[in-house]
């Protein structure tokens, strides 16, 4: 009698561990396949293509300076300032001056000519100017650029438009 007791409670114990690991295995797998499944992207709006997202071209209607911006000579205090607009005429040059101020005082004039690119698809062209490397401190501040073309008309970049850092 006894030992049909004995018998009774292995096989309780072996099947209590069977049932605990059977468990184990499947949570491992739920786990597993939770893991391993794609995730969907996290975006609200689907993604569309990148020429869809192109921005309207304006058509370029006379002269004009949309842009302007500098980058540093590294390891010197000499800056290249840049900028870029539109004419409606195609004839050249076109000069960029660019005035820097610390506080009240002018501190350098830089000018360029600019690179010209016929732009069909505006009517016009597009134009880039860059200054050679012109040594100035940090804080100063482009006062100003004034951009001329070769029919004298004139147009200017927005006043105070970038901190040299």
């Amino acid at each position: 009698m006894e030992h049909e007791e004995n018998d009774q409670t292995t096989q309780q114990e072996n099947s209590t561990v069977v049932y605990v690991i059977g468990a184990m295995v499947i949570v491992a797998l739920i786990v597993t396949g939770y893991m391993l499944w794609p995730k969907g992207k996290k975006s609200e709006s689907p993604e569309q293509p990148k020429e869809a997202q192109k921005t309207e071209t304006k058509t370029i209607s006379g002269l004009s300076c949309e842009t302007q911006w500098y980058n540093p000579m590294i390891g010197y205090p000499k800056y290249y300032i840049s900028a870029k607009g539109t004419d409606l005429s195609d004839s050249a040059p076109i000069e960029c001056t660019f005035t820097i101020k610390d506080g009240a005082k002018v501190i350098a004039t830089a000018s360029a000519t600019a690179t010209i690119t016929i732009d069909t698809e505006r009517n016009g062209v597009t134009y880039i100017c860059t200054t050679k490397a012109t040594e100035l401190t940090k804080g100063s501040h482009i006062l100003s650029t004034s951009v001329k073309n070769a029919q004298g008309k004139e147009s200017m970049c927005k006043e105070g438009a970038m901190n040299l850092q």
